[in-house]
């Protein structure tokens, strides 16, 4: 297997960066609360455990992206038969100069 674009692959070095931006971004924003014991208390639901699945999407699509970029290519291997042929050919010239009328033994012909 090859790649027709092997350096986009270095585009995979972005990522990294995107995803620390992204979480240096989320860690600014939030809402201040006097005291954390209530939340700390309160059980998590599906929807907070499943809450990163979103953002690990969003990079597997990143990455797979990237990877249709590179195009990857299955090479095939060919074969090649000698083989002998004869080649025909019919041709007919049907143009006015083949109407010219000659002598061709006893009989007036066309070419």
């Amino acid at each position: 297997m090859s790649l027709a674009n092997p350096l986009a692959l270095y585009l995979l070095f972005l990522l990294p960066l995107i995803v620390y931006f992204e979480y240096r971004q989320r860690q600014k924003s939030g809402i201040l609360y006097s005291s954390l014991t209530l939340i700390k208390k309160s059980h998590k639901t599906w929807r907070q455990h499943l809450l990163f699945l979103p953002k690990l999407l969003q990079y597997v699509a990143i990455v797979l992206i990237v990877i249709c970029i590179a195009r990857p290519q299955v090479e095939k291997e060919t074969q090649h038969q000698a083989r002998q042929g004869i080649a025909i050919e019919i041709v007919f010239d049907i143009s006015t100069s083949m109407d010219f009328s000659m002598k061709y033994g006893d009989e007036n012909v066309t070419r």
